[in-house]
């Protein structure tokens, strides 16, 4: 909840300090006195638009601090979106949050201490407080919201995301078929060309190297004849003629035996010798089996001819080495089969799509059936609450009507009235009458407490255009839903303000030429009097004194019925739609006099 306000500098408050409690508080006093101010401050705090207008006239900056209380669920959710933005983290449950005004337009936003762009804050603190004025298009009047109103009033999000992650999952399979079916013609076209390179080198078939294997075999070919002669040559040399190499050797060999018995020395001659001719034996056997391994055949020479002939002209064709070549065919092969891959995916895509379609038509018949039952319900409860509004004869219908399957299913909904019998159902956002919208906005805050968790509510006389006894019922309705949150309202009304568990009166006062703004907290005797100023305007009787102490003891016997409380429910049982709030009790609301204390800093 909001548990303290400080503005300074700001319209015509100079300098105010507010520590506010959970319960209904009132906010009254005299036309002009500077109410809205205060809500303008806190709409600033929520991420509202700032304007140099703003600051007070004589002053160069204008400064509204507010602090709001959390703590368990709330509290931890909350961290995650100060987390997710980089900020420091609560301290014992406290959210600060600082905006400063400048005539320069050099404003600054501070979330604990840290400064924040000011389009982040109005995401961070949505869902801490609601701010209800007249004829605004707030949630309640946008025909857009109704249907997740009435998901909300029936605790429908879990089905409702249910099927909403179905539909994502239709529409992103109908995107693919149509990216897909949309560059088909192209990747078609691609195809073909790729086929023709795979085709065309496939024919061919190169191995890595080919080309200079087959220029060697060539090179051989050509020359065997030459090579033959030089072989036998070198085999009748070394072995086969008279006076050959290794008759030579042997001669040496024997002579030298004789002379080994005289200087040992000539052992490692001896040795040589032997391995020389042991050498010269192996040259002979290779050169022989190198020459019977020479080919001579004709038809082996054309054949590599042909086959050089070919992989010269592959190379010409692409330009490339024949492992260039090669590796351009494997890449080719594998985008060829990504490629038909997603020309058999058009089909997949389509046919996975209509089945997800049925899935979430079965799904979407199923939640607007449970739908329709909610609003007979939800029709009955704000009937009966607009009954004790003192509009019996008013009719309130969710209106069904059919749409094309989406996020949200197969409804299209709308929130309808009929004020009086025989005008016939408008929607909520044509009503003229502020009294009628008041009272229609408070019957079904009410009954869709049971399924909002939002901590704070700040009414801005919605009870306007009403008085007596209706008047009552919608400070008691305030009560009511005070008893589970943190209310306040602004009012002109008696019979609304004794109600409150708290009281704060407003008054515009003129001091050296200068307005200033004061608030403070009303005692129980205060509290009666301003009552009475209320009831009786400038001239007071002791019977409007005693009318206005039976009014505040009636209006405190709500709390005694505890058929009327209204619980707040968490966020984990609505779904996380924005930050949270869950705070205790606190003290009495304390509106502190106007100090000279500096920027709230205490």
């Amino acid at each position: 909840m909001l548990s303290h306000l400080y503005i300074e500098n700001f319209a015509i408050i100079e300098r105010e300090e507010l520590s506010l409690s959970r319960g209904f508080t009132v906010l009254t006093g005299e036309t002009g006195a500077g109410k809205s101010i205060i809500l303008d401050a806190i709409t600033l705090l929520l991420g509202g638009r700032a304007s140099a207008d703003m600051v007070r006239r004589g002053a160069t900056r204008a400064l509204v601090k507010g602090h709001f209380q959390l703590e368990g669920e709330d509290a931890a959710l909350l961290n995650e979106r100060l987390r997710e933005r980089g900020l420091p983290l609560l301290s014992e449950g406290l959210l600060v949050v600082t905006r400063t005004v400048s005539l320069t337009g050099k404003n600054k936003t501070r979330v604990n201490n840290a400064e924040l762009r000011v389009a982040d804050l109005k995401g961070l603190t949505s869902g801490l407080v609601e701010i209800v004025r007249q004829h605004e298009s707030y949630r309640l009047l946008d025909d857009e919201q109704h249907l997740s109103t009435l998901d909300d009033f029936g605790g429908l999000q879990r089905e409702a995301a249910a099927l909403t992650e179905v539909v994502e999952r239709v529409q992103t399979l109908e995107r693919e078929r149509r990216q897909l079916e949309q560059s088909q013609a192209e990747r078609r076209e691609r195809l073909r060309a790729l086929q023709h390179q795979i085709e065309q080198v496939e024919r061919v078939g190169p191995e890595p190297q080919e080309d200079e294997r087959v220029e060697r075999e060539l090179r051989v070919l050509r020359s065997a004849e030459r090579l033959k002669g030089w072989v036998d040559e070198g085999t009748a040399r070394l072995y086969e003629r008279d006076g050959a190499v290794l008759e030579v050797l042997d001669q040496l060999t024997r002579s030298l035996e004789p002379l080994l018995s005289v200087d040992e020395r000539l052992e490692g001659f001896s040795e040589a010798l032997a391995r020389a001719r042991l050498e010269l034996e192996e040259l002979t056997h290779d050169l022989r089996r190198y020459r019977s391994e020479i080919p001579t055949d004709q038809t082996t020479l054309e054949e590599l001819e042909r086959r050089q002939e070919q992989l010269e002209h592959l190379k010409e064709t692409y330009e490339a080495s024949l492992e260039e070549i090669i590796t351009q065919v494997k890449a080719a092969s594998a985008e060829r089969a990504q490629l038909e891959a997603l020309d058999r995916r058009v089909t997949e895509a389509g046919q996975e799509a209509e089945q997800a379609r049925a899935e979430a038509l079965v799904l979407a018949e199923a939640l607007s059936a449970t739908r329709q039952s909610l609003a007979e319900r939800l029709t009955q409860l704000v009937e009966a609450e607009l009954q004790t509004l003192g509009m019996a004869q008013c009719r309130f219908k969710v209106s069904f009507s059919s749409a094309q399957l989406s996020l949200s299913g197969v409804d299209r909904v709308a929130f309808l009235i009929s004020p009086n019998p025989g005008e016939g159902f408008k929607p909520l956002a044509r009503i003229a009458s502020g009294g009628e919208l008041s009272r229609l906005t408070l019957a079904l805050k009410v009954v869709l407490m049971h399924s909002d968790p939002t901590p704070t509510y700040v009414f801005d006389e919605v009870d306007s255009g009403i008085g007596g006894g209706v008047a009552e019922g919608v400070g008691q309705k305030l009560r009511r839903i005070a008893s589970g949150r943190q209310v306040a309202c602004i009012t002109h009304l008696p019979q609304v303000a004794s109600c409150a568990h708290h009281h704060m009166r407003i008054e515009k006062v003129l001091l050296q030429d200068r307005t200033f703004s004061s608030l403070r907290a009303l005692s129980e005797q205060e509290r009666v009097e301003e009552l009475a100023r209320m009831l009786g305007g400038q001239d007071m009787t002791e019977a409007t004194y005693t009318h206005a102490r039976e009014m505040i003891a009636r209006g405190s016997r709500v709390d005694l019925d505890p058929t009327q409380a209204l619980r707040r429910p968490t966020w984990s049982e609505v779904g996380e739609r924005a930050p949270r709030s869950a705070p205790e009790p606190r003290a009495r609301a304390r509106f502190s006099a106007r100090s000279d204390e500096g920027e709230g800093e205490r």
